[in-house]
């Protein structure tokens, strides 16, 4: 649940797919 509003509002800020993917890694999320 919380992946899904996590890309929903990364596409509302206009956050590229990439880069929220990037700062997934970075945090150590899957």
């Amino acid at each position: 649940r919380t992946g899904h509003n996590r890309t929903a509002a990364a596409q509302l800020l206009g956050i590229s797919f990439r880069q929220m993917r990037y700062r997934m890694r970075r945090l150590g999320l899957k």
